[in-house]
């Protein structure tokens, strides 16, 4: 059951697999972010007044909201 969520939390940011989820996380650490996996907009802070954290993000064009601790905790229990 909970691979399943996992896989769906994959099809739901249309990331293919666990290769692309790396790559996404690690172009938002750096703080230079890759374009929105669901509608290539461009990603920004999600708090932009308060200290800028590298943790959150949001789309600009379709406001999904990508948080680096919860992918990188689907990542760990993807297995290869």
């Amino acid at each position: 059951m909970r691979e399943r969520l996992i896989m769906n939390i994959i099809k739901k940011l249309k990331m293919e697999n666990r290769e692309n989820m790396v790559i996404f996380v690690k172009s938002l650490t750096p703080e230079n972010p890759q374009n929105c996996t669901l509608c290539n907009g461009t990603l920004e802070y999600f708090h932009k007044k308060a200290k800028k954290s590298n943790n959150k993000w949001k789309c600009s064009k379709c406001n999904k909201k990508f948080e680096v601790t919860k992918i990188l905790k689907e990542l760990s229990n993807l297995k290869n």
